[in-house]
Formats: structure tokens, C-alpha cells, sequence
């Protein structure tokens, strides 16, 4: 697995930074916590592929943890409501339902 060091130093520190947006000193911050924020996961996964780099673990990404519904006692709890089953009207669908059937007269 590749680390953001590896990275940073395959991409180019200054190229890495303009890709990301970010100043240089905060791909050396994100390099000395082995981190890179979440919301540049996307970008990150197209520089390593431009440059035949193998895509990034996860585990490198400040992606929020996610708890399982068992540790706070909900696992058996319904959800909340269940949206109701909507069908497709297409384009012609009138936005204003007051409009009678919902559809838009062909001019």
C-alpha cells in the first residue's frame, strides 16, 4: 500500500498541491499525518491513475467512521417512514399539481 508521501513524491509535490488545491505546506501537513481529506478522494484516485499508480487505500482518507446501529441499540428499530412509490411522469409533467392532471397542454 502507498502512503501520501509515495504518492505526493510520484505526482510531484508542487503538481500534487495545484491538483488538490492546496499550498505545498499542506501537502507536507498531510504527508507527516499519513492524511489526506476525504473530499479529495476523487482527485487523488485521478492523479495516481494518469500516472499508472496503483488507486489509494481508503484508510488514507479522513472518511468519517461510520457506527454500527448495534452499539447505540437501534438494530432492530424501523425506519422512520417509507417514501411512497412514485411513478415517472416524464418531461410533460406540470410542475404546479393544481394544474388538473398533471400534465402540460400541447400547444
Amino acid at each position: 500500500m502507498m502512503n501520501v508521501r509515495a504518492i505526493s513524491d510520484a505526482v510531484g509535490i508542487q503538481n500534487f498541491a495545484a491538483a488538490l488545491g492546496v499550498r505545498p505546506s499542506a501537502v507536507s501537513n498531510m504527508r507527516s499525518a499519513n492524511s489526506i481529506p476525504a473530499k479529495k478522494y476523487a482527485i487523488v484516485c485521478w492523479l495516481c491513475e494518469a500516472r499508472g499508480l496503483p488507486e489509494p487505500d481508503r484508510s488514507l482518507f479522513s472518511f468519517d467512521e461510520v457506527a454500527s446501529p448495534i452499539l447505540f441499540g437501534v438494530a432492530d428499530v424501523e425506519p422512520v417512514a417509507k417514501l411512497p412509490d412514485v411513478p415517472h411522469r416524464g418531461p410533460n409533467h406540470a410542475a404546479n399539481p393544481a394544474d388538473g392532471d398533471g400534465v402540460k397542454e400541447a400547444s
